[in-house]
């Protein structure tokens, strides 16, 4: 998996798993995500790791709300 790091320019949400159940959190600025940028096209849910957690994110906020990082 082709994996590129993000770095949260804008609050965005995520959504986790707790106790069997999922939960909407918000992600802070300056949060690093982990994504396999090859999927980032079109309008889809796709997991990333944050701080060694996985989590789903839509892929227009990667876009809209985070900067590549090289």
């Amino acid at each position: 998996m082709p994996v590129a790091r993000f770095r949260i320019k804008d609050p965005s949400t995520g959504l986790f798993f707790r106790d069997g159940r999922r939960i909407v959190r918000t992600l802070p600025v300056g949060s690093v995500i982990k994504v396999d940028h090859t999927i980032l096209d079109g309008d889809q849910l796709v997991d990333v790791l944050w701080e060694n957690e996985k989590v789903l994110m839509f892929t227009q906020d990667i876009r809209a709300r985070a900067e590549r990082e090289p």
